[in-house]
């Protein structure tokens, strides 16, 4: 009987999804964490919690809130229980916060569709353009302006330009028709964006030379590249 909870469990929560309403655009983004019951650890103690008492807790209360922990690459390494917000379900990671200005970017390690692995602290001596985005295709026509935008700086060999997509290689592959871009796309970004706490799609970071974010913004397509590869 066990056995079946537990493979319902892992399979309700590995295609639940959870939505927010974004600022602008009134888009909806929709959040999936897969949920491995095996690996929850209590916040407070560092104890790993038994399989069996994690079912009992989410039979006890649906809205019972497992807190992602992820490593550089997007991967979910395990999930933390916080005792002292029981019932509190929550659709934005308590473990992190989304970038400010003059912070250092977290160093993610990145793979586009060509397989290139890309890590952000190597980008250290160019100005970073990193692009939150949802599906392939849907917002072109502003990465039509940032390529644009990018080349009129004249120098665009001291900027990378990447986007993290939602979408998979294959569904980038098919729907992202802008050729000569000049950014490098990586497919399966959710978790990076899961913990980056993003809240509206898209959002834009640009980092300076340092790796320290120069600028965060819902609306790149109005971001001064020029002027803030000079501050970099």
């Amino acid at each position: 009987m066990i056995n079946k909870l537990i493979l319902l469990l892992m399979l309700t929560l590995s295609i639940q999804v959870f939505s927010q309403k974004t600022i602008s655009r009134q888009r909806i983004v929709k959040q999936v964490t897969t949920f491995n019951p095996d690996e929850v650890y209590n916040k407070n103690t560092g104890e790993k919690i038994p399989k069996e008492e994690v079912v009992r807790m989410i039979q006890m209360d649906s809205k019972t809130y497992f807190d992602a922990v992820y490593d550089n690459s997007g991967n979910i390494v395990k999930h933390l229980y916080d005792p002292d917000h029981l019932g509190s379900s929550r659709l934005n990671s308590t473990l992190y916060k989304t970038p400010e200005k003059n912070e250092i970017f977290p160093n993610l390690i990145l793979t586009t569709v060509d397989g290139e692995v890309m890590e952000i602290k190597d980008l250290r001596g160019k100005m970073v353009i990193l692009r939150m985005d949802m599906n392939a295709g849907s917002f072109n026509h502003q990465i039509k302006k940032l390529d644009k935008a990018i080349n009129e700086t004249g120098r665009k060999s001291e900027i990378e330009s990447i986007i993290i997509f939602h979408s998979s290689k294959d569904e980038i592959e098919s729907g992202f028709d802008l050729k000569t871009s000049n950014f490098k796309l990586i497919p399966n970004g959710i978790n990076f964006q899961n913990m980056l706490n993003i809240r509206v799609i898209p959002t834009t970071f640009v980092l300076d030379k340092e790796g320290k974010v120069l600028d965060v913004s819902s609306s790149s397509h109005r971001m001064n590249f020029l002027k803030l590869l000079n501050e970099s």
